[in-house]
């Protein structure tokens, strides 16, 4: 896996830049017992000769209670209480079936990443198996690596009038925006997994992760 780029956005032409704009299946409500999104033509057209959805699950058979879930302008949008976390699979499957497709190359981003000011509240998240990943050279997110897994944490607890939820259009974001996001490229792939948490201790809160495709960090380009 290769780390953050510094120039360019473009990493060729890829086949699944992620378009979380068409929602169609949404079960993702406090206490439910198969909560699942369903994102229809994920790819933005036909990926060898056809059209795929993403679907959205949990590992676990038992979520956190608090989990909430759907779609905001031309974002996928996870909620969760301070102090609880939830591991995601991302699926790529053939339109309005259950079956997997293996797609040469996906771009996914997790935008909005913060941390309350003057408190122990922060959201972090968990991603593996990628081929690079960009941030901007002044990111407010600090990265590590564990193995197979890169942890991803918010870093600044700024308020800044510049800095609003959830964030502009994907390839608009303003400087601040970008430094609160992370855009991931992987290869041969038909889904992967993404573990979302807010550190700090539990509350009533909640805490919103904003999900989208290429960004001005990341695109599909010649």
């Amino acid at each position: 896996m290769s780390k953050q780029g510094e120039s360019s956005p473009c990493v060729g032409i890829v086949k699944c830049p992620l378009d979380f704009s068409n929602l169609v299946e949404n079960t993702f409500l406090p206490g439910a017992k198969e909560p699942r999104l369903r994102f229809a033509n994920a790819c933005k057209g036909k990926v060898d000769g056809v059209k795929l959805d993403l679907l959205i699950t949990p590992v676990s058979d038992e979520p956190p209670a608090s989990l909430s879930a759907g779609q905001y302008q031309n974002y996928g949008r996870i909620s969760l209480q301070s102090g609880e976390h939830v591991e995601l699979n991302f699926a790529l499957m053939m339109s309005g079936t259950v079956h997997p497709q293996m797609v040469d190359s996906v771009i996914f981003s997790v935008l909005d990443l913060d941390k309350r000011p003057r408190s122990d509240h922060h959201s972090r998240f968990v991603v593996k198996n990628y081929e690079q990943f960009r941030l901007t050279k002044e990111t407010h997110m600090e990265h590590i690596e564990a193995g197979d897994d890169t942890v991803f944490t918010s870093s600044d607890d700024s308020l800044l009038e510049e800095l609003r939820s959830p964030p502009n259009k994907p390839m608009e974001l303003n400087g601040e925006e970008r430094k609160r996001t992370s855009s991931f490229l992987f290869n041969k792939v038909s889904g992967f997994t993404v573990e979302l948490r807010v550190m700090g201790e539990k509350t009533n809160t909640n805490r919103a992760f904003y999900m989208a495709g290429p960004t001005l960090l990341m695109d599909s380009c010649v």
